[in-house]
């Protein structure tokens, strides 16, 4: 995964983290190279496969 910062940039909180995303991809093998391939971009039962996994160690807050 890839985990995105933005940092306050503003006097009275200078540094802070303002807001924060985690990317979540999958290195797939195609032809000797491999490519990073965003999860919500990938099709079928690998999708439903790679999904479960995030999803248990990374559980969704159901608010």
């Amino acid at each position: 995964s890839i985990l995105i910062v933005d940092v306050s940039a503003d006097a009275a909180t200078r540094g802070r983290i303002a807001a924060y995303r985690q990317h979540f991809f999958m290195r797939l093998a195609d032809k000797g190279h491999e490519r990073l391939v965003p999860v919500e971009a990938l099709d079928g039962a690998l999708k439903h496969r790679v999904a479960a996994r995030l999803e248990a160690i990374f559980p969704m807050s159901q608010a």
